[in-house]
């Protein structure tokens, strides 16, 4: 999320207590399905015969400004629909919240983290209806196993005096969408995600410059302990897992004198098994490949500089000639996100562009020929895939 690493002092901390953080909102699950009064934009042709029935992009919105938004685009009918959140939740009275900053699809539920509105919005993956709001000071990514979910937070609730609190790992029962519990972890969490019975939440220290983190936790998810810390990059963030289980973990560097770089941490034995030396922002894997985008930011003038690479997870080659193989590329301002239908290979990237407008999202063909294009609401910056179609739909 750019520059959404904010600084929570005390005074925000002390209102949100522990308690608080605990408290959550629901309602009933309506089996009706709602009409989803929006006209969707038809973008490609309608395909019915696949596993992946839909894709949710959660934008980020500017901060501080409560747009962060909800669009879905529809396989069956090509269409694609821009910020059905308020649509179709009219009663949840302040919309999705202020700056979107993951989403993921679980049992048939939508989770959305919201950071500036410190919650995780869980909605109806068949029918996009509220569902609950858990309440989560600084809450950043999310992982699941079992009824459990696992969300990376700024602020440790057992720290109501430091004014550089650690973060927290918050355990939330799914059954009941309320907290039980949290472990202390390295300062301003990013990526998290649970493999070989075990948690991994990357630290960056975002506000630690220029003395950024370089550990990744590894957790007991029954204890909620902290069982073994991995040294690893500088400034760590965003996370993937491949089909083995191996993790790849962003190291963002510092900048200037230590550039990005991805570290790969074997879940089974918790320890670094290789890294892969090519310029990193966002990443997704998928079959044997791990897509890379590259946006890197040089001090003095912080200009960015954009790259689309090729990981094979078997081989380790890195070829950097790009997943984007039509010239199309030369249309993305700022590829912020990515994402890979695990079925069609399809890639999605999504543009933030110029983070005031709207942004775009580019859908690729597996061999990275442009297939289509869709206008997205502000900052599009987190895709989820779900196999349930959203009902309701023009």
């Amino acid at each position: 999320m750019r520059n959404s690493k904010k600084f929570y002092r005390l005074g925000a901390i002390a209102v949100l207590t522990l308690s608080a953080a605990f408290q959550f909102t629901s309602c009933s699950e309506d089996n009706e399905t709602p009409k989803i009064d929006i006209a969707g934009t038809n973008v490609t042709t309608p395909q019915k015969n696949i596993a992946q029935k839909g894709v949710f992009v959660l934008n980020e919105g500017q901060k501080d400004t409560n747009k962060a938004s909800l669009d879905y685009f529809d396989y069956s009918n090509g269409s694609f629909y821009l910020n059905l959140f308020p649509t179709i939740n009219p009663n949840v009275t302040l919309g999705l919240g202020d700056t979107g900053n993951d989403i993921q699809v679980y049992k048939n539920k939508v989770y959305a983290v919201i950071n500036g509105s410190n919650l995780v919005e869980v909605m109806n993956a068949k029918t996009g209806k509220h569902v609950a709001s858990i309440n989560i000071p600084a809450c950043r990514f999310i992982a699941f196993n079992g009824n459990y979910a696992y969300v990376s937070s700024y602020i440790d609730p057992n720290d109501q005096t430091s004014a550089t609190p650690k973060g927290s790992v918050y355990k939330v029962n799914l059954n009941t969408n309320t907290v039980e519990t949290t472990v202390t972890v390295g300062y301003q969490p990013e990526g998290i995600a649970y493999a070989n019975g075990k948690i991994f939440v990357a630290n960056s220290g975002g506000y630690m410059y220029p003395n950024y983190e370089h550990s990744i936790n590894v957790i007991n998810p029954e204890t909620m302990q902290i069982e073994k810390t991995i040294d690893a990059g500088l400034n760590l963030g965003k996370v993937a897992l491949d089909k083995n289980d191996n993790l790849y973990v962003i190291s963002t560097g510092n900048y200037s004198t230590v550039s990005s770089k991805i570290y790969v941490v074997n879940t089974a034995t918790a320890a670094l098994s290789d890294s892969i030396d090519t310029r990193v922002s966002a990443i997704a894997a998928a079959g044997d490949n791990l897509y890379i985008i590259g946006v890197e930011y040089k001090a003095p003038t912080y200009e960015a500089t954009n790259s689309y690479s090729l990981y094979n997870t078997k081989t380790k080659e890195l070829s950097k000639s790009g997943f984007i193989t039509d010239g199309s590329d030369s249309r993305i301002v700022m590829p912020y996100a990515i994402a890979v239908n695990p079925d069609t290979k399809e890639i999605f990237v999504a543009d933030a562009k110029d983070f005031k407008n709207p942004g775009q999202l580019y859908c690729y063909t597996a061999d990275g020929k442009l297939k289509w294009s869709a206008t997205t609401g502000i900052i599009p910056g987190h895709i989820a895939f779900t196999t349930t179609s959203l009902r309701g739909l023009k």
